[in-house]
């Protein structure tokens, strides 16, 4: 078992109105490979933010639903290492409608890659899964009877190597401009 190597600072007290508890119904994922720089930002010893910077001609690509719905989502689930030291599953969960080619080919990719997914709470903040390991898809059933046309993909972190870290919650290299780099998909459009 892990030595205890933080300790708790201060207490917690749930707020009466709760600021983030939807998400935008937009996803944006990002070829793992295509992340050139990673910068995290600790906060205090436990509170840490990541910026990242896509190479040269490189975006991330945006799969989206209506906004009326909650789909599209984010969620981690904590377990604990070997070692004793707490490990994040990061799941991010979304919607694929149809049988086309278009579709099936979008499914083979996702199937054969790793990923990294961001996605966008109601109160504007960006939240990142799997940009320490990254995310692949899940087994799923392609069955457009059962769901009236659509089915859900879930990508989440490999059992084998789950993230150090909570989903981290992304800031722009330019202040304030998180919203604009997410709603540009982080494509860096280079020189």
């Amino acid at each position: 078992m892990a030595n205890a190597c933080e300790l708790l600072k201060a207490g917690y007290s749930t707020p009466c109105q709760i600021e983030d508890k939807s998400w935008i119904q937009k996803a944006v994922i990002i070829n793992k490979d295509d992340i050139d720089t990673i910068t995290y930002t600790v906060v205090d010893t436990i509170n840490t933010k990541v910026n990242f910077e896509l190479k040269a001609t490189k975006t991330g690509y945006a799969v989206t639903t209506i906004e009326a719905s909650s789909i599209i989502k984010g969620y981690a689930t904590k377990s604990r290492g070997d070692n004793g030291y707490p490990q994040y599953l990061h799941n991010v969960d979304i919607i694929v409608s149809g049988v086309d080619n278009v579709i099936n080919e979008f499914l083979q990719r996702i199937d054969l890659g790793l990923y990294v997914v961001a996605l966008r709470t109601n109160t504007n903040k960006i939240i990142v899964y799997g940009i320490g390991s990254g995310l692949v898809s899940t087994d799923y059933t392609q069955d457009i009877v059962e769901g009236g046309g659509t089915y859900i993909v879930t990508l989440n972190s490999k059992e084998s190597s789950q993230e150090g870290n909570l989903p981290l919650q992304y800031v722009s290299a330019t202040p304030g401009n998180e919203v604009i780099d997410f709603e540009a998909l982080f494509e860096n459009p280079g020189p």
